[in-house]
């Protein structure tokens, strides 16, 4: 029996312990008409120049996702090719053959081209979005998602050279819907731990802070009964208002000196709470405190250097206050333990505590792994109870993962969101380059596919990331195509997708693998479940 259609996605995002630069485009061509079959496994390289990069081509970075559909292809693959209008004894390729074919003799353009210009943005691999969608012929569902790519404001990049196989504008153009994505509404600029959250299908309830996922990610162990955030080493100086922060640790010459600093620093007890730190890199911490505190505090980190000092921590609620007057209290002894250092200032941000969340299994009906560079992003997956794979961007590592069974996998990559920080048009034009020859290699033929961004990362240097929507495709077998031929905001806002939001990602991608949940039925008793689940999960009636 054949196996069906898996889910991939494909993500960039921002580096651990970056204050000022938390890190984080795809186009779609079909190929022409005739010949499909040959076409389709020919690679012809498009390597002419583009006029300038688009918006979203300059925020993006990389992400991916795979999941497995629920039965088999010979129930699903006709029924699908039977909705499209399609012969129910059709092959996948001529599936694709026939829908090239019905679209070309309407007399428009297959070739969905990142055409850059002022207003639209071409997202490939960062942190835009974009989400390819296939029917479900085998158990293979594949997404793509450039997480950290969004529109920039303005056109710094005049040209880039983005190869383009014939394969690439086939599968992702002809078969591509698209829309326009939000990982958390209209305006409102996410930082990626919330957005990847909200994109995996969890509420803000539910968060448990990206402390824990830092902590999480580097093998610490963790414990509800503790509440960790995220400390970080910085030089200060004393002004009329308060401490500014001047800069960082150097990474190479003052690691011997940050680590010592941390050490000094370590095993503090104020009020009956017990703080203690566990460096991860150059001054960079995870601090935990035990003895009954509380995690809704605020933060004291400036983030922007030059706005404003360094804060207070405030409670968020009145059982909090406790824990707020001992961070404070904390705060003042380490700067008299660290007074006459170069280093002389511990910044705190990140406050949480683990939760008991349900896993991706249980609420969404698939098991996988997640592949991401990132140790905060490596945490949020563990407590996902998903796989771990320590790997970069490796597409054919994703079709290998979902050859071996998965029937979800996330890879993310980090390198365009991280271009885009540095606030250069040039280094997010490289990157881009760079990530968009991996493409073709998108398992599309046999897989859902989806390419979009977690958030924006403008090259404006006055925001850390944006509010701005990033474009979305999804594409795969089965998966119908709409009138867009290019990949950009304005392009993808006509697209059949429509608006989404981070918590429609999921469910958009289980339709496409033929796996949503019926919501007139309820088989299993986990909160906000969403997939059909697999079967061992359900409790038969003996």
């Amino acid at each position: 029996m054949e196996p069906r259609s898996h889910a991939v996605a494909e993500n960039s995002d921002a580096v651990p312990g970056e204050v000022e630069r938390p890190h984080e485009c795809q186009r779609r061509s079909p190929g022409p008409s005739a010949d499909q079959a040959r076409l389709s496994q020919r690679k012809v390289h498009d390597d002419r120049p583009v006029g300038g990069l688009s918006r979203s081509t300059l925020r993006c970075g990389a992400a991916i996702f795979a999941l497995r559909p629920v039965g088999d292809a010979e129930e699903g693959a006709p029924r699908r090719q039977v909705e499209r209008g399609l012969p129910a004894h059709a092959s996948q390729g001529e599936v694709a053959d026939s829908r090239c074919h019905v679209r070309q003799s309407g007399g428009r353009r297959l070739s969905r081209r990142v055409q850059p210009d002022d207003h639209s943005s071409a997202p490939l691999g960062g942190s835009g979005a974009g989400v390819t969608r296939g029917a479900a012929f085998g158990p293979r569902f594949v997404c793509r998602l450039a997480w950290p790519c969004a529109p920039d404001r303005h056109r710094p990049a005049r040209r880039a050279r983005r190869p383009r196989s014939r394969r690439s504008r086939r599968t992702h153009g002809a078969r591509g819907s698209c829309g326009l994505f939000y990982a958390v509404g209209p305006g409102r600029a996410p930082s990626s731990e919330v957005a990847h959250w909200a994109m995996l299908g969890y509420r803000p309830d539910e968060f448990p802070g990206r402390a824990v996922f830092e902590a999480v990610g580097r093998g610490q162990e963790v414990s509800g009964e503790h509440v960790f955030a995220y400390a970080a080493l910085r030089p200060a100086e004393r002004r009329e208002d308060g401490w500014w922060l001047t800069g960082r640790p150097d990474p190479v010459r003052d690691a011997q000196l940050a680590a010592e600093l941390v050490t000094r620093c370590d095993r503090i007890v104020i009020d009956g709470l017990t703080f203690s730190l566990e460096q991860i890199w150059r001054g960079e911490s995870v601090l935990r405190i035990s003895g009954g505190a509380d995690e809704r505090v605020t933060d004291t980190d400036a983030f922007f250097r030059d706005r404003h000092p360094v804060l207070r921590p405030r409670p968020l609620v009145p059982e909090a206050e406790r824990t707020a007057r001992a961070c404070e209290e904390w705060s003042r002894e380490a700067m008299r333990r660290l007074e006459g250092e170069r280093l002389n200032l511990i910044t705190l941000k990140w406050f949480g505590r683990p939760r008991q969340v349900p896993s991706f299994r249980d609420r969404h009906g698939l098991s996988g792994s997640f592949a991401a560079e990132s140790a905060f992003l490596r945490g949020l997956g563990r407590c996902l109870r998903l796989e771990p794979i320590e790997a970069k961007l490796d597409l054919d590592l994703v079709a290998k993962r979902l050859d071996g069974g998965d029937s979800f996998v996330y890879v993310h990559d980090k390198r365009v969101d991280e271009a885009g920080h540095t606030k250069d048009p040039r280094e997010k034009q490289r990157a881009i380059e760079e990530l968009d020859a991996h493409l073709s290699a998108l398992p599309t033929d046999r897989a859902i596919v989806c390419v979009t961004g977690d958030h924006a990362t403008p090259a404006s240097p006055d925001v850390i990331h944006s509010g701005d929507p990033v474009p979305l495709v999804v594409s795969g077998p089965g998966v119908r195509a709409d009138a867009v031929t290019s990949f950009g905001e304005l392009d993808c806002a006509a697209g059949i997708l429509g608006h989404l939001r981070g918590p429609d990602l999921i469910p958009v991608l289980l339709n496409a693998a033929d796996r949503p949940l019926f919501l007139g039925s309820r088989p299993t008793p986990v909160d906000g479940a969403d997939g059909y689940p697999d079967r061992d999960l359900l409790e038969p009636l003996i």
